[in-house]
């Protein structure tokens, strides 16, 4: 059975992640330029849909391509997961404290949207990051492309 579609090398993942931005913010144009609740959402369902895809289709140095990951996998290492884990909570936290030195500074919906984004993709990465961390390493295995090896063929 043929593999879906999976994004190894960088320049896949950064035009992934580039095509998010420019998705992103022509959808924040949208929403700036209506005043209409639907529109304010737009946004926050492609966060979602861009973060579900990106972590169910990117794989890391070594991480087996073929099969799919895990369902609580969301990046290849402890390490990235933990580290995206934790600046989406501090973005949370650093919302959450100007809601409350400043709440007439924020949307109402906005805020409700980002939260619910922010919090729930934090704990999720940082959930992967400790079962990643606790598990076994996987076994040594050769990798016999060049390109995306990190033997070094001489």
């Amino acid at each position: 059975m043929e593999p879906g579609m999976r994004i190894t090398s960088m320049w896949g993942k950064v035009t992934f992640v580039f095509a998010w931005i420019v998705v992103g913010l022509f959808l924040l144009a949208m929403g700036a330029s209506t005043e209409s609740a639907a529109v304010v959402v737009l946004p926050y369902v492609n966060l979602w849909i861009f973060t579900l895809v990106g972590v169910r289709v990117f794989r890391g140095r070594g991480e087996a391509i073929a099969p799919p990951r895990a369902w609580w996998r969301t990046a290849a290492t402890a390490r990235a997961s933990l580290i995206f884990g934790s600046v989406l909570g501090l973005l949370a936290l650093i919302l959450v404290v100007g809601l409350v030195a400043q709440p007439s500074d924020f949307s109402t919906l906005s805020t409700v949207l980002a939260l619910s984004y922010l919090v729930p993709v934090a704990a999720l990465f940082i959930h992967a990051g400790l079962r990643l961390r606790a598990a076994p390493p996987p076994p040594i295995t050769a990798d016999l492309n060049r390109r995306h090896s990190r033997t070094v063929f001489r």
